[in-house]
């Protein structure tokens, strides 16, 4: 796999919420402190698809460009609309997009999604796979969909 050398910002990605590692949700984006060997991006901002207990795989959205984030999240909106709600009793509410979770099951879950946005090489350069072990202070980043043009839902 190439390695990826720039790292972006976004800023429809605002507050970080703290929150327990245990209540992170598909379609969350997350950031955490990560260490582990040969690592490049020691705190990602990842779109989580699949959240196990062992493991986190989603996409590492400081990898991509913001034109590529949009047109990501431009082919997620139809297939797992964006909600803001506060499920997981977080400090306050925050925005994701709604994927199956202990809390909301569905059919769209991670592999689902995966298959229908992986578009372009530099999407599937940025998925990753984050183990939990080495996963420190997890929060999460409140997506803010009016800087996206979109309208949530209310959960």
């Amino acid at each position: 796999m190439a390695r990826l050398r720039r790292r972006y910002r976004h800023p429809f990605l605002t507050e970080t919420i703290e929150v327990n590692d245990n209540r992170v949700l598909n379609g969350m984006v997350v950031t955490f402190l990560y260490s582990a060997p040969k690592i490049y991006d020691p705190k990602p901002n990842v779109f989580v698809l699949n959240y196990t207990k062992d493991l986190l795989y989603g996409i590492n959205l400081n990898y991509l460009p913001t034109s590529q984030v949009n047109d990501l999240i431009r082919r997620v909106i139809p297939i797992a609309g964006p909600v803001t709600e506060n499920r997981v009793q977080a400090n306050s509410r925050y925005g994701r997009f709604e994927m199956s979770s202990r809390y909301t099951p569905s059919a769209v879950d991670g592999k689902f999604l995966w298959d229908r946005v992986k578009i372009n090489q530099k999407i599937k350069e940025a998925h990753r796979t984050y183990k939990r072990s080495n996963m420190t202070a997890v929060e999460i980043r409140n997506i803010d969909f009016t800087q996206l043009g979109v309208v949530p839902d209310e959960n």
